[in-house]
Formats: C-alpha cells, structure tokens, sequence
C-alpha cells in the first residue's frame, strides 16, 4: 500500500473554487453539498498548512546574519 501525495496549492484551490462554484449552483442535493463541503475544509486547512510552510521558508530565507529575522510587506508590482 503506498502513500498518496497531497495535491499541491495550486491543484488544492482549483479543486476549492469547483466545490465553491457547484454550491453556489444551489443545484446540489443535501448529502451532496455536505459532502462538498467536508471536501472543501480539507482543502482549507491543506492551503493553509502550505501557505504557512511557505512563509516560514521565507523568513527563513530572509534570516539575518545575527540571527534576526527582517520582514517587510509584501507589495506587489503595479
């Protein structure tokens, strides 16, 4: 029996945004839709724990030769 990856952030959101779009339908039954929506907190918390794991390889990468850590904002370019 082997380990089934996780899907990454990207796949996550997509598969989050057609359990959003098919609830939204209001055109799914009610076993359906709580199935749905169980599937779509799961998906919450795995892009969660990703953009956490993220931020911190950030920081990390942001890490200052004393030890402290410099954050800024992001700003994204216009």
């Amino acid at each position: 029996m082997t380990e089934q990856a996780k899907p990454d952030f990207e796949t996550s959101m997509q598969r989050l945004e057609q359990i959003v779009q098919e609830l939204e339908s209001g055109q799914v039954p009610l076993e359906r839709a709580m199935a749905l929506f169980e599937e779509g907190l799961g998906l919450g918390k795995t892009c969660r724990g990703l953009l956490e794991t993220a931020q911190a390889r950030v920081e990390k990468l942001l890490e200052r030769a004393d030890g402290s850590v410099e954050t800024q904002p992001f700003e994204p370019r216009t």
